[in-house]
């Protein structure tokens, strides 16, 4: 399957992206991305591993900047390789102003996403 290894975990909703994304796949992202919003007390963040997505089509880009007004989002986090860099900062632009951050590195990606659901963590 193109998007695996969902996980909802402190409040961090995280997907890994393999592959070409179909527009069935997206909407499945969506739902599940919905659903953990609508169920936390707090506010979520969508984290997403596109480092090694493939071909992503107008269609489903259109459903991801969408995802990016579910309500109780605090931000859609991403890390991709280059060649997925303009699709996902394309995206972000598509969505909700402000909501999307693309990075290069997972580990980039998780800490700034973390640093979102927990600032209190942060070294001042």
């Amino acid at each position: 399957m193109p998007i695996e290894d969902y996980s909802f975990q402190n409040r961090i909703f995280f997907a890994r992206e393999v592959g070409v994304i179909t527009e069935a796949d997206a909407d499945e992202w969506t739902n599940q991305l919905k659903a953990h919003a609508q169920s936390s007390d707090l506010p979520i963040v969508a984290l997403v591993d596109a480092l090694k997505a493939g071909l992503i089509t107008i269609a489903v880009s259109d459903i991801f900047s969408q995802a990016s007004f579910t309500p109780n989002l605090l931000a859609v986090v991403v890390a991709t390789s280059p060649r997925v860099n303009i699709v996902a900062r394309t995206i972000g632009m598509l969505g909700k102003p402000g909501h999307t951050k693309v990075f290069t590195s997972l580990a980039e990606a998780r800490e700034y996403a973390e640093s979102l659901v927990h600032p209190e963590a942060q070294i001042p």
